[in-house]
């Protein structure tokens, strides 16, 4: 999905920063090192280092974990940010100061005491390759979704790998003709950035019971998932589903400070 809203996790890599930076620590590795890890795996291109390193500075500041070397490299990133934001999303630009300002104040502020991680517990999910779902979307359209597969991961995880049909209506059609539609894909999107072109796929996670009321499982259609090359892959909480739609059909969305 790109870039979201202003905040300092409403972006792909903030988010997956964020996530990887966490994760070591979950299995008891200790902050330098689940930095080193993290780092470990290259750095981004200088348009996404501000991205980076400022998620890595928020998410370290509030686990209580900063380290200088961290800090000293969002403080410096932050009017490239800002930049980024002046020439992309004018319009925004002004809320992300605010949120980059609050940020620097944490950072340069007191240090907070060191939060205890919890253990590990594996994502977990009830859905079966094949599947396809009908999502009530916040509008009361309907959107078609199916379960290209279940990656497991090597820590347990079984999530749904979802892909998007490009299909929006009220009357749910039959099955043999939804295995007759097409993907949705993020290059129908005007302006897409090209990091997010292809097939649209999107692991769901942490379904509430709210999300859960509003899918429905029509049947199994088996076929091929499309190489991984060739599309995007998204990791996604199932709240947030009605706004990457929003975004995927080229529907008008609020981006906001949340």
């Amino acid at each position: 999905m790109g870039t979201w809203s202003v905040s300092l996790f409403g972006d792909d890599l903030a988010s997956d920063v964020r996530a990887d930076y966490r994760a070591p620590l979950v299995k008891g590795l200790t902050g330098p090192e689940a930095t080193d890890a993290l780092l470990s795996r290259g750095l981004p291109d200088e348009d996404e280092a501000p991205i980076l390193w400022i998620a890595l500075a928020a998410v370290q500041s509030k686990l209580g974990r900063l380290e200088p070397r961290v800090r000293d490299q969002a403080l410096a990133l932050m009017e490239t940010d800002l930049a980024r934001w002046e020439s992309e999303a004018p319009k925004l630009a002004r809320k992300r100061r605010k949120v980059l300002d609050d940020l620097r104040s944490d950072l340069l502020g007191p240090s907070r005491p060191e939060v205890r991680i919890r253990p590990y517990r594996p994502l977990t999910t009830e859905f079966c390759g094949g599947e396809v779902i009908a999502f009530e979307r916040d509008d009361g359209r309907i959107a078609l979704l199916r379960v290209a597969e279940i990656d497991e991961g090597d820590d347990g995880d079984r999530v749904p790998m979802i892909e998007v049909l490009d299909w929006i209506g009220t009357v749910v059609p039959a099955l043999d003709e939804i295995g007759r539609l097409p993907l949705r894909a993020a290059a129908q999107v005007k302006n897409a950035p090209p990091r997010r072109l292809g097939p649209a796929r999107l692991h769901l996670v942490k379904m509430k019971p709210a999300d859960r009321k509003r899918v429905r499982v029509l049947g199994n259609l088996e076929r091929p998932a499309p190489p991984r090359e060739s599309g995007t892959d998204t990791y996604l909480w199932w709240a947030r589903l009605d706004e990457n739609l929003r975004w995927l059909f080229g529907e008008p969305f609020e981006q906001d400070g949340r």
